[in-house]
């Protein structure tokens, strides 16, 4: 029973730049004690106890290298989510980024499902989530964006010249 417990908070919040600054980390002025579950509540914790945390899916489509993934990455905050089917291919491959063994894809798009189901169910304490997707058709898009209604879902295409995608493509390492 955690009614009485009391928490030290810190009102600007420790992230790996700052952890190891103490004018952040231990400074007395940087720390409140609040109760259990008001510290849920500021940090949108433990669905039942704390302020629904109001989410977004952002879909990002577009075609290969037409900046898709640079785009989330400039935006996400810590806790936010990132799918990329490229990062799952080089994770579990073990691989440079852009090969990917055919032996490997049933697992990798079943893998992309699982992770997409449990976005579109709110698992965890995300807020946003980016999805970095292909879906050339508009009918793919539409129904994407169904999937994840229930998040405010939101498509965004990225519009990249295809000499411009091409360019990318040939700088990559």
């Amino acid at each position: 029973n955690n009614k009485g417990a009391v928490v030290y908070h810190h009102k600007k919040y420790l992230t790996n730049e700052n952890v190891n600054d103490a004018s952040i980390s231990i400074n007395p002025d940087n720390i409140a004690v609040l109760h259990w579950g008001c510290h849920n509540e500021v940090h949108n914790r433990f669905n039942g106890t704390a302020v629904k945390v109001e989410r977004k899916v952002y879909i990002i489509t577009g075609a290969a290298c037409s900046g898709k993934t640079t785009f989330a990455r400039e935006r996400m905050l810590e806790g936010d989510i990132l799918l990329d089917i490229d990062d799952i291919w080089q994770t579990l491959s073990g691989l440079p980024r852009y090969i990917k063994p055919n032996a490997l894809k049933p697992i990798v798009f079943n893998m992309r499902l699982a992770l997409k189901d449990q976005i579109a169910k709110g698992a965890g304490t995300w807020r946003n989530a980016y999805i970095i997707e292909g879906l050339p058709l508009a009918t793919d898009r539409k129904r994407e964006a169904e999937r994840y209604k229930a998040h405010n879902c939101e498509i965004i295409t990225m519009e990249a010249a295809r000499e411009e995608c091409l360019n990318r493509l040939y700088t990559m390492p």
